[in-house]
């Protein structure tokens, strides 16, 4: 609406999940290469990848004995889940690796969220909610944010990933908006935070560059990669447009499967 009116009042945003192909054509032209961002970093031309968001589920140490928390999407379908124990975002995006991991599949994953519908879960607008919920021991179980998950922990709250996988690790990107009032000051907090400074900060916050793959390598020094190796959870990210093409379809019919897609 700003760049229609020709009244653009911000510098950088980000774009993940289905906000990637609307903000295409909402972003500046920028050769990333002359900044300095990494190749790797560089998406769709326009897009600095500079941190994930890895999708889980965790649940409440106080509420569960080790024994009983969930290790598989399997056991999630387990009827004692059953009226409303489990958080579930209703938008269905915790289901992204349903379309990315091909030992799973869509077609799978419809039929999944079909099922999980059947135990009546407790349904958020959000995952910040659904976490919420977790923290505070209202349901032991929910779909989760990684780095909602640590911070809280870090504080001693009673939450921690439970070991479902694989999933999603979804990849955040930033860009300069196309008629910007501070395009130079844009280009530059872009870099700057793609950068190895800028990424050392991310990381004490939770949030940074992880591979687009399962790799354990810095789990030692990056927490985000070390949480998901513990739990032996395996992640896929996005690599193309091609993906959120398909998500953007996806997306909607697992609201469907799940009851959610009321206007």
């Amino acid at each position: 609406m700003e760049q229609a009116a020709d009244r653009v009042t911000f510098d950088v945003s980000n774009a993940g999940g289905l906000t990637v192909l609307p903000s295409q054509s909402m972003a500046a032209k920028v050769d990333w290469a002359s900044y300095e961002v990494p190749s790797d970093q560089i998406f769709a031309d326009d897009f600095v990848y500079v941190w994930a968001v890895p999708k889980v589920w965790a649940y409440n140490t106080d509420a569960l004995a080790p024994n009983d928390v969930p290790a598989s999407w399997d056991d999630l379908l387990d009827p004692r889940w059953n009226g409303g124990k489990l958080s579930v975002e209703s938008r269905g995006s915790f289901m992204t690796v349903w379309a990315q991991d091909p030992a799973l599949g869509a077609d799978a994953g419809l039929d999944y969220a079909s099922r999980l519908a059947e135990l009546n879960p407790h349904y958020t607008e959000n995952t910040t909610q659904a976490h919420t919920l977790v923290v505070s021991g209202q349901t032991p179980v929910g779909t989760d944010l990684i780095n909602l998950v640590l911070e809280d922990e870090s504080k001693g709250a009673p939450v921690a990933v439970a070991p479902v996988g694989p999933t999603n690790a979804n990849k955040s990107y930033l860009f300069v908006a196309d008629g910007a009032p501070h395009p130079a000051a844009g280009r530059l907090l872009t870099a700057f935070l793609a950068s190895e400074e800028g990424q050392s900060a991310l990381v004490d916050t939770y949030n940074s560059v992880i591979p687009t793959n399962t790799d354990c390598t810095d789990a030692a020094t990056n927490r985000v990669i070390g949480a998901l190796c513990d739990a032996g959870v395996e992640w896929f990210s996005e690599t193309d447009i091609a993906q959120y093409e398909q998500f953007s379809d996806f997306f909607p019919e697992v609201e469907e499967a799940l009851g959610t897609n009321v206007n």
